[in-house]
């Protein structure tokens, strides 16, 4: 899987916003095969819903036509997390066939994108661990 058209499509997931900050809800989707090298994933993401169904049905529809990833990765999607008045980052290594992947949301951006490149560096191979960067970040409501 071409991790690099991941990487520019990562940039588009998330555009989605329902409603303003005051309803604040998010939703993580994720397609995640064990072999990410092999598989790529698939992602959606949403914030700032006002309903934590209407979040996880979108957050799902972005994950299951996440066109840069496969059929059986997009078949893995599934809501991993949810998140209110926090931060969501992914970070990941751009190369093409790599394994480095990782995300979390925080109460912070900060805490969020430190927390991502440490999940993408602990799934890199050693030679390829300076090579993670935070390609996708976003905070829900009230949070920054």
């Amino acid at each position: 899987m071409a991790l690099r058209r991941l990487f520019s499509a990562a940039t588009a997931i998330g555009l989605v916003i329902a409603s303003g900050p005051a309803s604040a809800v998010g939703t993580v989707a994720i397609g995640l095969p064990e072999d990410v090298a092999k598989g790529g994933f698939a992602m959606g993401i949403t914030y700032n819903f006002g309903v934590p169904g209407d979040a996880d049905a979108e957050a799902l529809k972005q994950c299951l036509n996440f066109m840069d990833a496969p059929d059986a990765t997009r078949a893995l999607c599934k809501v991993y997390t949810h998140f209110t008045n926090q931060c969501f980052a992914m970070a990941m290594d751009p190369e093409p066939g790599t394994y480095g992947f990782g995300y979390k949301v925080a109460n912070t951006q900060d805490l969020a994108d430190s927390s991502a490149m440490n999940d993408c560096k602990n799934t890199s191979k050693a030679e390829r661990k300076t090579f993670c960067q935070v390609s996708y970040r976003t905070c829900d409501g009230t949070a920054h």
